[in-house]
């Protein structure tokens, strides 16, 4: 009876790591989404095929797949955040069009250039593709394009490409303040990504410049509540996203402040 209790208790312990394997490997098992593109079910396929690239980033094929899928969807942003890293590589025209409208519509104008390009050497390009390029050539040049586009990124919290294009805007309209203030902004939160406490002062000092230069607009005071919430300073943080709240802040930003509030509350409660 003892040998026998023995027995099991020992079959328990070299079984039980087993069980743990096969119970965790399945439910963290990943499925390639070939089989739902094959059953054109886009929704799945964007699904499985993010979680896909997230362990194998090499994939080309789910690349594509998702990011076809994703547009499919209408769902231009997840589509071009998986297929711009493979973007030179792609050869099907119908994806490279609507990769170029995409990239157009997400403010990355000059990948959009590069893809028209390589449509206009195709041989089924046709004429429309030539007036899109110069359409998007303009859009390169002009300053209020390039402002919409530094809006756009700063908006996603792309600070560099947000730096990248108010610089553009300003360099055809250098004595612009506006274009200035928003320059400060974002360069502020790129300042706060990168360097974090050790550029604080700095970062405070673009804010407050961006304020004097862009008087009457809430975008400045959220700037601040964000650069002081990245740096801890929850009680900080609170006052400003309140005051950019009170100035009549718009969306998206207006539903982050009010999320980032909720967060300094409970912090400043704890």
């Amino acid at each position: 009876m003892h040998n026998h209790f023995k027995l099991r208790f020992l079959s328990c312990i070299v079984l039980a790591p087993v069980i743990l394997f096969l119970f965790y490997g399945c439910a963290a098992r990943v499925i390639h989404p070939g089989e739902a593109y094959q059953l054109e079910q886009w929704t799945t396929v964007v699904e499985q095929g993010q979680r896909w690239l997230e362990r194998n980033p090499d994939d080309f094929e789910a690349r594509l797949m998702t990011g076809e899928a994703a547009f499919a969807l209408t769902d231009t942003v997840t589509a071009m955040i998986v297929l711009s890293p493979v973007a030179r590589d792609i050869e099907n025209t119908e994806l490279m069009e609507a990769m170029s409208l995409g990239a157009v519509s997400t403010g990355d104008l000059y990948l959009a250039r590069e893809l028209l390009m390589t449509l206009m050497r195709t041989e089924s390009s046709g004429n429309i593709w030539t007036q899109y390029l110069a359409f998007v050539q303009y859009m390169i040049t002009d300053a209020r394009h390039q402002a919409d586009m530094g809006d756009r990124k700063f908006a996603m919290q792309d600070w560099s490409a947000a730096v990248n294009s108010y610089r553009q805007a300003l360099q055809s309209h250098p004595q612009e303040t506006f274009y200035q203030a928003r320059l400060n902004l974002a360069q502020a939160e790129l300042l706060i990504s990168r360097r974090g406490t050790e550029k604080r002062s700095i970062a405070l000092e673009k804010i407050e410049l961006a304020k004097n230069m862009w008087r009457g607009s809430s975008i400045p005071y959220w700037t601040e509540g964000d650069v002081y919430f990245q740096l801890g300073e929850a009680e900080n943080a609170l006052q400003a996203f309140q005051r950019a709240l009170d100035m009549g802040l718009e969306e998206p930003y207006r539903s982050l402040a009010e999320t980032m509030i909720d967060a300094c509350r409970t912090t400043l409660d704890e």
